[in-house]
C-alpha cells in the first residue's frame, strides 16, 4: 500500500537533511527506480551559483521561489515549476517561507561557481 507524505513533517523528520543558509532545509522523499530521487525543500533561501550535470525540476507548493540565470531571474509561485537543464549556470532563492518538491537524478553532481 502507499504512504502519504506530509512535506513539512518529512523535512522535519529528516535525520540528514541538506541545510543551507539563511534557513533552508532540503530533505529526500523519495528514490525512484531508473535513479531518480524526490527531495522536499522549505525555508528562505539565498543559493550560491553553481551548475549540475542533471536535470531538475522544482516545483512550487508554497510561497515563491527565483532562479537566477545568466540570462535573467524566472519566479515561481504555488502550482509552477522551473525546469533546470545540465549545465545551466544558476542560483535559487526564496525570500520567504517556500515549500518545493525537486526532481533530480539521484547521482546528480553540482559544481560551485
Amino acid at each position: 500500500m502507499g504512504r502519504k507524505l506530509e512535506l513539512r513533517k518529512a523535512l522535519a523528520e529528516d535525520p540528514r537533511p541538506l541545510l543551507a543558509p539563511p534557513a533552508w532545509v532540503n530533505g529526500e522523499l523519495a528514490r525512484i527506480p531508473g535513479g531518480g530521487v524526490v527531495h522536499a525543500g522549505g525555508g528562505r533561501l539565498e543559493g550560491g551559483w553553481h551548475r549540475q550535470d542533471g536535470r531538475e525540476c522544482l516545483v512550487v507548493v508554497a510561497g515563491e521561489l527565483v532562479v537566477e540565470f545568466e540570462d535573467g531571474p524566472l519566479r515561481a509561485s504555488p502550482g509552477e515549476a522551473i525546469l533546470i537543464e545540465p549545465g545551466e549556470r544558476h542560483r535559487a532563492s526564496a525570500p520567504d517561507d517556500c515549500l518545493l518538491v525537486s526532481i533530480e537524478p539521484a547521482a546528480m553532481r553540482r559544481e560551485d561557481g
